[in-house]
């Protein structure tokens, strides 16, 4: 039995530790081998709820996708970063399989993830976006281009994750217009066009506002609800 519980915890570097003391008795091996058990029981656990949260997270987005377009390019690389992460229990978590007859892991997160794609406006925001899939929102270390070349890499991989099985998603993809990265690069816009409702960076809408809205100033014009402040807010006409 000891010889099983050495097995499981790691084989034959495990077994040399315990020969080179060569004082090791079943006792010690049998509660380093509890300890092993406890360890991987809490990092499943662990592992589980934050599948659950990554599984919340891509919910909350896909009842709302107009909501990313308030995200800040750090928020939108953290939304990112949450989305794409794989733990132990991602790939198996039963909620993490969409809604088809056939399982597809991560059907829910990568939608929410082609949302976030979509929203991004310009070649600035693209690249300060996805410089920024950490943790805390913070740009990675190294010169941007490669940053971005490996960003993109990395969500090619994502969505691919049992893609040959997912025809919506793929449907999707076509219709955001994000089956290339670097396509989606060339065609967003250099600076924002002000004035306009946001809209998704494949739409018609997106590519008609390229020009700052000739109203966009009178429209940041607020009357006074109380009259008495008329005079001093508007002047004299």
């Amino acid at each position: 039995m000891a010889l099983s519980y050495v097995l499981i915890m790691g084989g034959r570097a495990i077994y040399e530790e315990y020969y080179k003391s060569i004082s090791a008795e079943f006792e010690d091996i049998k509660s380093d081998f509890n300890d092993f058990i406890d360890k991987i029981s809490t990092q499943l656990t662990d592992a589980k709820r934050r599948s659950t949260e990554r599984n919340d997270f891509a919910n909350v987005i896909n009842a709302k996708p107009d909501s990313v377009y308030l995200f800040s390019p750090e928020a939108k690389g953290i939304a990112l970063y949450i989305l794409m992460g794989d733990g132990a229990y991602d790939r198996i978590d039963i909620n993490n399989q969409g809604d088809g007859f056939l399982p597809d892991p991560n059907k829910n997160r990568k939608k929410a993830v082609l949302h976030i794609l979509s929203s991004i406006q310009t070649k600035r925001e693209w690249k300060k976006v996805l410089t920024r899939i950490t943790k805390d929102g913070s740009v990675r270390p190294g010169k941007e281009e490669a940053i971005v070349k490996l960003a993109q890499e990395d969500l090619a991989i994502f969505l691919q994750i049992g893609f040959n099985r997912d025809k919506e998603l793929e449907a999707i993809i076509d219709k955001l217009n994000l089956r290339d990265f670097d396509e989606v690069m060339s065609r967003l816009k250099n600076s924002p066009a002000y004035g306009y409702a946001f809209s998704p960076n494949c739409s018609k809408q997106y590519f008609l506002h390229c020009d700052e809205n000739p109203f966009y100033s009178s429209l940041c014009h607020f009357v006074p609800v109380d009259t008495q402040y008329n005079q001093k807010w508007e002047g004299n006409e």
